[in-house]
């Protein structure tokens, strides 16, 4: 008799199976009718705007869960690769960071009385700041330290 984990792990391998087949399929069948990424996007113009949001949505959801799904995969993770991951997290959360706050900011204070990089700046590290004083105030605990050491 399989223990209630193995079940789990079961369904977990056959949803990952599953949508790299189907996904795979997918982009398979698209190249061998001759689709190129332009045709793609030529056809998603042609739907409504939100049945296009639906798609969007249903592709980011999809792509979320197989890199969640992962975890379901190892029984134990490295610090290494704890680290690794949280680097890259990091990373991603910064270049987000910069393409849709930063960059805008930028190109909508050109032309102004101060220079270009000066509001944005200013609101990168006044955010910075901002955490710095959460952090000091709230109370929070690490995973590394007792009860009775909680910071804030």
């Amino acid at each position: 008799m399989k223990s209630l984990h193995n079940g789990q792990e079961n369904i977990y391998y056959q949803f990952i199976g599953f949508f790299i087949l189907n996904f795979s399929f997918l982009i398979c069948s698209l190249s061998a009718l001759g689709y190129k990424m332009q045709n793609i996007v030529d056809f998603l113009k042609n739907f409504h705007p939100i049945i296009q949001a639906l798609f969007a949505t249903g592709f980011t959801w999809a792509v979320t869960a197989l890199g969640a799904a992962t975890v379901f995969m190892a029984k134990q993770a490295s610090r290494k690769l704890l680290d690794s991951m949280l680097g890259f997290a990091g990373g991603v959360m910064i270049a987000a960071s910069f393409w849709s706050l930063l960059a805008p900011a930028i190109e909508m204070s050109a032309g102004k009385e101060i220079p270009a990089w000066f509001p944005a700046v200013a609101g990168f590290l006044g955010g910075g700041i901002f955490l710095r004083i959460v952090d000091r105030i709230l109370p929070h605990l690490h995973l590394s330290h007792a009860l009775e050491n909680v910071e804030g």
